[in-house]
Order: structure tokens, then C-alpha cells, then sequence
């Protein structure tokens, strides 16, 4: 804020308004100062300041999208108006966006029992107005809480470049394992989105999540012995496999440029060559 106070004030209205750390500009002939003041749950980085400005990079542990609003909770005390009456504007200020998702609202659980369940959707995505030069339009989808109290969040992200189409794998193979993972996903989804806090409904809960680690485990598995399987056949040193390695390996060590004696850059071989002789020569001549 500008002010025109005597230098040296700061400690006094820091101490009155409460704050516990604070910047002082002192005033400049009939010019304002200026003053900053924060609190100690607030991490500031000054970067530099003039008698016009200050410039920093705040961070505080207090505001977060949390309160964006009143509707994203179940359960526990009612969000504060105020605080959302107050932030929502600085994401319009930022310019900033927020990006559609896929799938169950609610992203966190306190996991508690009865009427001390909480259930809130504390996860969003935003960007900006440059955004669009140069990725496509993101995708956000709430995936399953995995034991966990928050639900995995995935993000799919493409730039506007070329886009590199990766190789799928085959999942023919999995046959009754594919099936059964994904129906054990689907049980300790419905659960997990259920509204039920009883004991009973935990109980089914944690059992389902068992049997899901059990079946992702037995997975981890498959592709295990698949990759090793796969690296027997191509272990033979005299095949394409091998010898595709050793040039991809030659090719990346490979010397291509260097620069001479008067500073310019040599990439024929014959330069190379040169270059590498004159550099070596005087340690590898005989003195008599």
C-alpha cells in the first residue's frame, strides 16, 4: 500500500493490524512510500523494489481452490462466503479457466464413520489465456481413491506440434484377469461413491480393495513374465535386436562437430581428424 508516513512507522501499524513481518519504502521528497506487510503463514520472495513498486512472489498456505464453492462439499462445517467472495475474483483477474472432468464429483473423504464423513471436492484444473497457442483444449478425468482419501487425478495433455501416435499394447492376453480387475474396479468404485457411512459399508469397502490390490498384483505379474519372456527370444547377440542397439548406441557417442584452433566449427571427417591429431600430438611425442 502507498503511504505517506514518517520512515520507521512500519513497526508500529505492523503491530497494530497484527501482521508479523513487514517491507518499508521510505517516501521520497513529497512523494508516497510504500509498505507491505504479511503474515507468518504466508512464504514471500522479494525479488526487487523501487520507490514505485515491489515486486515478490507470494505463496500462501491458507488459500488454495478449496473455496471456489459451497457446493463441492458434503458433511462437516459450512465453507466461509467471505473467503469464496474473495477469491473467485482473483481467478478472473488471473484470466484463468477451469477445466470440465469426467466422473464423480467428490475428489477427498476423511474416510470417518456416520456423521463425521466428509466429502469434498478439493481438486480442480485451470489454465490460462495462452493455453490455447499452444496445447489443445486438456481433458481431466477423477479416477478411483485407491485406498487412499483422494481420488487419482489424470490429465491428458497434448501440444499442438505433430502429435506422435505411441503403440498400443495387445490385452487380448488377459482374458479372465482383465475381466475380473475391471468388475473389481467397478465394486469398489460404487462403494467408494456410495453415500453410506455405516460400519458394514467400510467393511465391504476394505474387502473389495483387497481383493483388487490381489488382481493388479497378479497383473504385475503377467507383464513380468511377458517382458522376460520376450527378452529371452531377442537375447541372441548375433540378432537385428542387438545389432539395431550397438548403432543406436554408436550414433549417440559418436563425435559429429568441433571447433579449431580459430574458433570454427569442423564436421568433415577429414577436420575432425585434424583437429584430434593436433590436440594430441604434444602428449604423445617422444622426447629424446
Amino acid at each position: 500500500m502507498e503511504n505517506k508516513l514518517k520512515y520507521g512507522s512500519i513497526d508500529k501499524f505492523r503491530n497494530k493490524l497484527h501482521f508479523t513481518h513487514g517491507l518499508e519504502v521510505p517516501r521520497q521528497g513529497q512523494g508516497g512510500g510504500l509498505m507491505l506487510l504479511w503474515k507468518s503463514h504466508v512464504n514471500l520472495s522479494l525479488n526487487n523494489f523501487s520507490s514505485n513498486h515491489i515486486d515478490c512472489f507470494v505463496e500462501s498456505q491458507d488459500g488454495d481452490f478449496n473455496v471456489i464453492s459451497t457446493e463441492d462439499k458434503i458433511g462437516g462445517p459450512r465453507r466461509i462466503i467471505a473467503q469464496i467472495d474473495a477469491f473467485c475474483p482473483v481467478v478472473d483477474g488471473c484470466h484463468l479457466c477451469q477445466i470440465p472432468y469426467e466422473g464423480e464429483r467428490i475428489t477427498w473423504t476423511n474416510k470417518s464413520q456416520g456423521n463425521d464423513n466428509v466429502k469434498e471436492r478439493l481438486d480442480y484444473g485451470f489454465v490460462d489465456v495462452h493455453w490455447e497457442s499452444t496445447f489443445h483444449a486438456p481433458s481431466l478425468k477423477h479416477l478411483d481413491f485407491d485406498k487412499a482419501d483422494h481420488r487419482a487425478i489424470k490429465a491428458t495433455i497434448t501440444a499442438l506440434v505433430d502429435q506422435i501416435e505411441t503403440p498400443k499394447w495387445h490385452h487380448a492376453t488377459f482374458g479372465k484377469l482383465k475381466k475380473e480387475i475391471k468388475d473389481s474396479h467397478e465394486h469398489v468404485a460404487a462403494l467408494q461413491n456410495s453415500p453410506r457411512t455405516d460400519p458394514d459399508h467400510f467393511a465391504a469397502l476394505q474387502n473389495f480393495e483387497l481383493i483388487l490390490d490381489e488382481l493388479l498384483g497378479k497383473e504385475k505379474d503377467y507383464w513380468h513374465q511377458r517382458f522376460r519372456i520376450t527378452w529371452m527370444l531377442s537375447s541372441d547377440s548375433n540378432t537385428q535386436f542387438f545389432h539395431q542397439l550397438a548403432n543406436a548406441r554408436s550414433a549417440t557417442n559418436r563425435i559429429k562437430k568441433l571447433k579449431d584452433s580459430n574458433d570454427n566449427t569442423q564436421t568433415s571427417t577429414h577436420g575432425l581428424v585434424d583437429i584430434i591429431s593436433s590436440h594430441f600430438k604434444p602428449f604423445l611425442a617422444v622426447k629424446v
